[in-house]
């Protein structure tokens, strides 16, 4: 199957092409013929690549960004958690008042 390749942006905008088409053309003489050569070559534009190296770096950076914004989300709500747990953990070990002898606060009915 064949894919065809889709020339947008994450926004809508058309990405620019990266290729461009140089031809030089070479001539050789010798005493009974002329030869004439032409030869074209692909190449990125000079003006295109830096705009789309900036794109490219932007995106990463925005990414990179939006990483490690999750990841000091994720250490901030262990970091909570444990701290919760710390501080109640008599009130989790012995729940509504457990006495010395493993009674609790319904045990007088």
């Amino acid at each position: 199957k064949k894919r065809k390749v889709n020339n947008e942006g994450e926004d809508g905008e058309k990405k620019p092409k990266l290729s461009n088409s140089k031809t030089s053309t070479t001539t050789t003489s010798t005493s009974t013929k002329t030869t004439k050569t032409t030869k074209t070559t692909s190449s990125t534009p000079t003006s295109v690549l830096p705009d789309y190296l900036s794109y490219l770096i932007s995106l990463d950076v925005k990414w990179y960004l939006y990483l490690k914004d999750g990841l000091r989300q994720a250490a901030d709500s262990c970091l909570m958690v444990k701290d919760m747990v710390e501080k109640n953990k008599e009130k989790i070990e012995k729940p509504k008042g457990g006495g010395e002898n493993g009674q609790n606060a319904m045990s007088m009915f």
